[in-house]
């Protein structure tokens, strides 16, 4: 494969160009390793064991966790909400849970609780990731185990993912094409995180809506976009700045 549209490439750019080019590879960078530890902190978490996620947390993730609610894991030590609550008010929570979460306990002693602690962001709703806790049909279902993602959940993060990921992506290829890379360097980094986007996003409906099962598709996707981001973003900055000749 030629580099680039008659045989320029990014060594050949001025220097604000190579400057702009590297403060952008380096900021996915940054953003990718971010994503990581999202991903261990939100979905590693699921099993209740920290550390990257295992199979089990990605499908108890999209396919629900038989162990936990929703609600207990998000105000349990170490959930995303734990620091919204003190101890003693997660400990009546997480009772009334374990009880069955009864409506007349949620109205007399609950709801006290989360109009002090949560209603400051969880009054109105997104109607997708943010239940109204004001208000018992919404909070019930995150009260019980094995709860999947649903529909409108699912289609929520996947646009968001879908119309953001392939747009750096085709932008890093850009960068890759400009290079002198081999075609099999530039295939790997151009298609394959593509393509493992499509893989993670399909399975994650598949896995929520089909069967658990499909969690190793998500793990595959994973690995396809972190192996096509190496040359992605190593490639170019080569280019810029180390290649000679």
């Amino acid at each position: 494969m030629s580099p680039g549209p008659e045989g320029f490439t990014l060594g050949q750019a001025s220097l604000p160009m190579r400057l702009m080019t590297t403060l952008f590879l380096l900021c996915v960078a940054l953003g990718f390793v971010s994503a990581q530890i999202n991903l261990m902190e939100r979905v590693g978490r699921e099993d209740g064991v920290p550390g990257p996620p295992s199979l089990r947390d990605v499908q108890w993730h999209f396919a629900g966790n038989p162990r936990q609610s929703r609600l207990a894991r998000a105000i349990s030590p170490g959930g995303v909400m734990a620091m919204h609550i003190s101890g003693e008010e997660r400990a009546e929570v997480l009772g009334w849970i374990e009880g069955g979460a009864p409506e007349d306990i949620y109205r007399a002693r609950m709801l006290p609780i989360f109009e002090s602690r949560c209603l400051g962001c969880h009054a109105t709703a997104d109607g997708v990731r943010m239940p109204i806790l004001g208000d018992f049909d919404q909070i019930r279902p995150v009260t019980q185990p094995g709860q999947a993602m649903t529909v409108a959940q699912l289609a929520l993060v996947t646009h968001q993912h879908a119309l953001s990921i392939p747009v750096f992506l085709v932008l890093l290829g850009t960068a890759l094409w400009l290079t002198h890379a081999a075609t099999g360097i530039k295939v790997i980094g151009m298609v394959l995180p593509l393509l493992g986007t499509m893989i993670d996003l399909s399975c994650w409906w598949l896995t929520a809506l089909v069967s658990p099962a499909w969690a190793v598709g998500v793990f595959a996707g994973g690995v396809m976009m972190g192996l096509g981001l190496i040359p992605l973003l190593t490639v170019p900055l080569w280019e810029m700045w180390l290649r000679r000749g």
